[in-house]
């Protein structure tokens, strides 16, 4: 049976094209679980910090001009590395409400200055932080994370929302924390299918007539 494939001549490569391979690299999309905890009152993510800053030196030095150290509080400096423009913040259905709503909070609170490298502009929404919007004149998303205007306020700098619906295997969950990491896939069912997920596609799109637009989409677990 043949080995796995694997290209052995790398270094050998024009320093130039390694160089630009390694800045493809660290904008590898990352989906990272951000948690806190309430009493330490800390931020941590799942799964491992990017693969890249631990390669060599050169794919180090190029990985950090991108990945920044970031969501430091009160109580603990920024040291979780994230690049604003490619990963994605989630907010899982698993974590408790009060952890969702104390990251609304310190968001909200810090949203005016908040330094560039934890300006989030993809979150993940899981189910249960999206469904009380169709029993919601105010387009309530849920309790912890408010209307969809304080949660446009909460994150000024966002460019899409992810509704992520169903909830993850007990499996997948515990891969969260190797290296293959979270995945999404686009729906399989329909929006017209599901009038809860219709109705805050709808609920961002009215919203969205008075500010920059969002992309607003749908996509569940594996």
């Amino acid at each position: 049976m043949a080995g796995t494939a694997s290209f052995t001549r790398f270094r050998e490569l024009p320093t130039e094209l390694r160089l630009r391979i390694w800045e493809n690299a660290s904008f590898f999309q990352r989906i990272v679980e951000l948690n806190y905890c309430v009493v330490d009152r800390k931020f941590s993510i799942s799964g491992p910090p990017p693969a890249i800053l631990y390669v060599n030196q050169e794919s180090r030095e190029i990985a950090l001009k991108f990945y920044s150290k970031s969501f430091g509080t009160i109580n603990q400096p920024a040291e979780i590395y994230f690049n604003a423009v490619s990963d994605i913040i989630y907010l899982s259905s698993r974590q408790y409400e009060d952890e969702v709503m104390a990251i609304s909070s310190h968001f909200r609170v810090c949203a005016e200055s908040l330094p560039h490298q934890d300006h989030i502009q993809t979150i993940a929404l899981g189910e249960r932080w999206w469904t009380d919007s169709p029993y919601s004149a105010f387009f309530r998303l849920s309790e912890p994370v408010g209307s969809i205007g304080k949660f446009r306020s909460t994150y000024p700098h966002l460019k899409k929302v992810i509704l992520v619906r169903g909830a993850p295997s007990e499996e997948e969950v515990v891969s969260w924390d190797s290296y293959s990491g979270i995945s999404l896939l686009p729906s399989r069912e329909k929006e017209t299918e599901d009038e809860r997920a219709e109705f805050v596609l709808w609920a961002f799109d009215e919203f969205d007539h008075q500010i920059p637009r969002l992309d607003v989409v749908v996509m569940e677990h594996p």
